[in-house]
């Protein structure tokens, strides 16, 4: 189960998924409710906004940074020599 963002926001401004299963494909997480899902060898795209995973089960998924989420990683990369940083697609790389 994985857990990003409180859910603080008007609920009109989410999109909600509940009880599916998504397999290899991309996903749009900002402003995003995954409740109850099953997500397989997905490439999850994140942009910095608000998003909801709950009792959501994530299988061999690769993250992708975009906007100021991959910003806020490539300032992160610059100033702590430790962190391995992003590639130029948004990936992160361990």
């Amino acid at each position: 189960m994985a857990r990003f963002q409180e859910v603080n926001d008007a609920d009109e401004f989410w999109v909600e998924c509940r009880d599916k299963e998504f397999t290899d494909t991309k996903l749009v997480i900002d402003c995003h409710k995954y409740i109850n899902c099953i997500i397989k060898n997905c490439t999850l795209i994140y942009a910095g906004g608000p998003s909801h995973l709950e009792s959501t089960s994530l299988y061999k998924c690769k993250f992708r940074y975009t906007g100021i989420a991959a910003q806020t990683l490539q300032f992160y990369n610059r100033t702590s020599p430790e962190f391995s940083g992003i590639d130029g697609k948004g990936n992160i790389k361990i």
